[in-house]
């Protein structure tokens, strides 16, 4: 959390939380303002659902695997 405040990680991703908590809330909003592609993904909007780019509506199981297909490799998967 507190390393979240100093950077923006390229992206953020909430799974499965109520989102009850500021700690949970604030630094998805804060990488959503700086830019960072910020993600969501819950069968219910949660207090975290304003603050990110993508709210989606599913479980892990459904979103997860499209998503990290997505993602381009890191340099050191690929070497």
């Amino acid at each position: 959390h507190e390393e979240l405040r100093v950077t923006s990680p390229d992206l953020v991703l909430l799974v499965g939380t109520s989102a009850l908590f500021p700690y949970i809330v604030e630094p998805a909003a804060r990488a959503t303002r700086r830019g960072s592609l910020t993600i969501e993904i819950n069968p219910e909007p949660t207090e975290a659902s304003h603050a990110v780019r993508f709210p989606l509506r599913g479980t892990a199981e459904d979103w997860l695997p499209p998503i990290l297909e997505a993602l381009p490799a890191s340099p050191s998967a690929a070497g």
